[in-house]
């Protein structure tokens, strides 16, 4: 992934939009998503270029790339469901915000027991998370 990363910050600083062409994928994490996401997203490495992308041709693979909010920041030729959108916030300041909590606790109980579910404590230690980043 680092290589990757060196060659499209190398890329973008010749003045070159990227695509990235994710048809080969196999495998992917959240965390390899979160951090292509970010690097994306910054002015410093995107040297203010777009960024373009395709879908892996395996569909489970594809489906985590598509949950994740990937192509809310990276386009595609592909049309994509609305719901896909909104996975990954990105916010900067020092004030927890409820109505994220409120988001992140429907998807995730949602995607683990199929529907929205209270599940204690959760909400007091995403506040503690939040605050301490």
């Amino acid at each position: 992934m680092i290589s990757f990363m060196e060659t499209m910050h190398s890329e973008f600083r010749r003045g070159k939009n990227i695509h990235i062409d994710m048809r080969g994928i196999k495998g992917i994490s959240c965390e390899a998503i979160a951090y292509l996401l970010c690097n994306i997203q910054d002015p410093e490495f995107n040297r203010k270029k777009k960024c373009t992308g395709n879908l892996p041709a395996d569909p489970n693979i594809a489906d985590i790339i598509k949950k994740s909010g990937f192509f809310s920041q990276v386009r595609s030729a592909a049309r994509l469901d609305s719901s896909y959108q909104d996975r990954i916030f990105r916010r900067t300041g020092k004030k927890v915000e409820p109505k994220f909590i409120v988001k992140i606790i429907t998807f995730a109980t949602t995607l683990v027991y199929g529907q929205k579910t209270k599940v204690g404590g959760v909400y007091r230690t995403l506040v503690e998370c939040m605050a301490n980043i």
